[in-house]
Parts: structure tokens; C-alpha cells; sequence
């Protein structure tokens, strides 16, 4: 059985597991608000939180977490996600997720990523409402 563990990338050897699973979450998404390198500085700050995936001693998935305050709501925004079983370790963990942005007064908890994920979560019994994200990159307009 696998657990969900808040880790803290300042223990030595904790980095070294995480990355591997940011860069292949952030490859397959194709999004550039972040890079692997933009991961370690936001999580050492306080800026996000680092979780790992552990079956027995072995890391087995990996994530990133932020919180976003608004006027009307706080959002836990999950920034990758990503374990050598895929979208099944969501069956195990989305519950461990949903506890942790009740612990911190969190509205909601919102991705972005493939449109699969949508489709996992629905078929879990979380009720989704999906938004279209939408991006105008000024350096290419004319």
C-alpha cells in the first residue's frame, strides 16, 4: 500500500527523487509557466509544497502544490503530479489532496493538464467542472 507524504526538498536525496517525475509531468503537459529548475527555489521558499509518493521505502510518484488566496476564495492549485502507476495512484491519494485543501480553508482545487485528467477524476465520483484555458502568447502577435 502506498502513502501521500509532504516532504521537505531541504532533507538531502529528497530533490534527487522528486525531479525526475516534475520533468516528465511538465514535459507531457507542454506548459511554460514552469520548468523543473523554477521547482526547488518555490517549494524552498514556502511557495509550494513537494510530495512524494512512497511504497514501502520506494518513491514511487512525486508533486508540487500551491495555494492561491483570492478575495473570494482560495484555490490549492496542483502544479504536477506524476507516479510510475499514472492516473490510478489517484484512486489511492485524490482524498489526501481534497484533506489537505479542507486543513488549509481551500474552496477549491484546480489543475491544468491533459483533458484525461478530467475523465479520471469523473470516473472516481469527483464532481468536475472543466475549464477551458486559453493563452494568447504576446511575443508571437504581430
Amino acid at each position: 500500500m502506498s502513502h501521500l507524504l509532504e516532504v521537505d526538498l531541504r532533507i538531502p536525496g529528497i530533490w534527487q527523487k522528486v525531479r525526475p517525475y516534475a520533468e516528465s509531468a511538465i514535459e507531457k503537459t507542454c506548459f511554460s509557466d514552469l520548468n523543473v529548475d523554477d521547482l526547488l527555489p518555490l517549494c524552498l521558499s514556502g511557495q509550494a509544497k513537494a510530495w512524494i509518493i512512497v511504497n514501502g521505502e520506494d518513491v514511487i510518484g512525486a508533486g508540487v502544490t500551491t495555494i492561491k488566496r483570492y478575495p473570494r476564495r482560495s484555490h490549492l492549485e496542483i502544479a504536477f503530479f506524476g507516479a510510475e502507476e499514472g492516473s490510478e495512484i489517484w484512486d489511492q491519494h485524490f482524498g489526501d489532496v481534497v484533506e489537505h485543501a479542507r486543513a488549509n480553508n481551500c474552496d477549491t482545487i484546480s489543475m491544468s493538464g491533459r483533458v484525461g485528467w478530467a475523465r479520471k477524476l469523473k470516473s472516481m465520483g469527483v464532481p468536475v467542472r472543466t475549464k477551458q484555458v486559453v493563452e494568447v502568447d504576446l511575443g508571437e502577435m504581430p
